[in-house]
Parts: structure tokens; C-alpha cells; sequence
């Protein structure tokens, strides 16, 4: 007899409008001596714990700075860098697991310059799954699920970090998401898989 055969799992690729393409450099060599690898010059990163957001500098393994969640009743959740100047910080209310990003930006020593609230926070909730900022640092995608049920919608949001505008979204009736990644600053890819097909 014949046999169907169900797609559970697709990488989807989303035009974002409005930027300028670029050519991407060559990815460089990490050093790998360090507790966590990194590209040479850029030794910044940040790491999440209960107390907060850590700034590391990777060359020599100190902690520079602890940041706490900046709302009561909340908690750093995710992070995604641009480069090890520039980050991106989801802070979550543990109750309603509403979410405010805020924009984290290092000087050349490591220094934090700013830590500012990115326009249009507050208006999404539930599971962050998946957390990109483009090449250019313009802009970053949120891939979100509800915490009940799992199963959808599943939403993408890109926001602009200078809030010219709110941000714009993907939507699923239902499915997973995740996995997102940006092709220099135009382009958006991430997973989907049909969460709907029996396991």
C-alpha cells in the first residue's frame, strides 16, 4: 500500500525590508584557551545566573560587572549578542512571563556604556525560545511560545532598536519555533516544526 510521509521540521527564511544587504566576513579562528571560546578581539560576553547578567572577559576569566534584572519580580532569561559590544537582554516577569528587552552596550574596556530599554517592550509574553540580533546591530527576532499549551501559536518578532516603528511578526497557528538565525541584516531563517502530526 501506499505510505504518506508528514514534514514535522522546516527551516523557513524571512525577507525583513528595509535594511541594506552586506557580505559577511570570514568567520575567525576562536581561542580556545579560555573557559568559554571566543574570536580574537572580541574576549566580552555575558552569562546569565540567579543573580542576574555577568559581563566576562574571556582573555582572563574575570567578571566585570553583575547586572540585576532591573524590574521586581523578574529574571533575566535570554541574551544574544551582535558582537561583544553590543547585547541584547530579555527580562521576564516570573509570574506573566511578560517580557521588556533592554539593550546592553560595552565600552572598549569591558565597561558598561548603557543599558537601555528597547521601544515597544512589555507587549509580548510566554516561552522565549530563540533570540538573534542582526550583523548590523539594527535590529533583533524573538521566537516565543505560549507557556499553556505548547502547542501554538508560534510567534517571531523583529524589533528595531531605535523604535521607529513596532515590531513586526510571524505567526503560526501552531507548531514550534526556534533556532533563529540571521543572514547578514535582511534576511531571517528559523525553525518550525508541525507540533500537530502524532509523535
Amino acid at each position: 500500500g501506499a505510505s504518506a510521509l508528514a514534514v514535522t521540521g522546516v527551516i523557513v527564511g524571512l525577507a525583513v525590508s528595509g535594511l541594506p544587504g552586506r557580505q559577511d566576513a570570514a568567520t575567525p579562528i576562536l581561542a580556545v584557551t579560555a573557559r568559554h571560546p571566543y574570536p580574537p578581539g572580541e574576549p566580552y560576553l555575558i552569562t546569565l545566573d540567579n543573580r542576574g547578567a555577568e559581563v566576562r572577559n574571556e582573555a582572563n576569566g574575570k567578571v566585570l560587572k553583575v547586572l540585576a534584572p532591573p524590574r521586581p519580580g523578574s529574571s533575566f532569561t535570554w541574551v544574544a549578542a551582535a558582537s561583544d559590544r553590543l547585547f541584547v537582554l530579555a527580562d521576564q516577569q516570573d509570574r506573566t512571563g511578560v517580557a521588556y528587552f533592554y539593550a546592553l552596550r560595552l565600552g572598549a574596556a569591558g565597561q558598561v556604556v548603557s543599558l537601555r530599554l528597547v521601544p515597544h517592550s512589555g507587549a509580548m509574553n510566554g516561552q522565549i525560545y530563540g533570540m538573534a540580533v542582526s550583523a548590523d546591530g539594527s535590529e533583533f527576532a524573538v521566537a516565543t511560545m505560549p507557556r499553556v499549551p505548547v502547542t501554538g501559536p508560534a510567534r517571531v518578532f523583529v524589533y528595531g532598536f531605535g523604535g521607529a516603528r513596532v515590531p513586526r511578526g510571524w505567526v503560526s497557528s501552531a507548531g514550534g519555533v526556534g533556532t533563529l538565525s540571521w543572514a547578514g541584516d535582511t534576511r531571517l531563517a528559523f525553525y518550525w516544526e508541525d507540533t500537530s502530526q502524532p509523535a
